[in-house]
């Protein structure tokens, strides 16, 4: 099977919280994201997924999820690692209520809305 035509490769969120590895909680700017990896059990590709909302404000909550690097040394990613990963990722999908959407796929780099 092609990458592309991998059910991964399509704009929700997928079971990356329930499947996937927690990395732990990404303290930036006192935001407590939290950081998933998760590999597609069909192509085998590497995810790093990255959840956070904020309560205090309707419509906060919002996720990322973008292809790892097959050059990258998995096992070493931290949760301060995630938003520079994920905006520098070539192929990222966003979703949440920040977004009103389940799933947005987003090419190239860009900065994400973390805060």
């Amino acid at each position: 099977m092609a990458m592309d035509d991998c059910e991964c490769m399509q704009p929700r969120q997928l079971a990356c919280e329930s499947q996937g590895e927690f990395i732990g909680v990404d303290m930036s700017n006192s935001r407590y994201g939290d950081v998933w990896r998760y590999q597609c059990p069909q192509c085998q590709q590497q995810w790093l997924f990255y959840r956070v909302e904020y309560p205090s404000f309707s419509q906060s909550g919002r996720w990322f999820r973008a292809l790892l690097d097959a050059s990258l040394a998995l096992d070493s990613i931290t949760p301060a690692d995630a938003e520079t990963l994920l905006n520098r990722a070539s192929y990222r999908i966003v979703g949440g209520s920040y977004y009103q959407s389940a799933g947005i796929v987003i090419r190239g780099e860009t900065t994400l809305p973390f805060d």
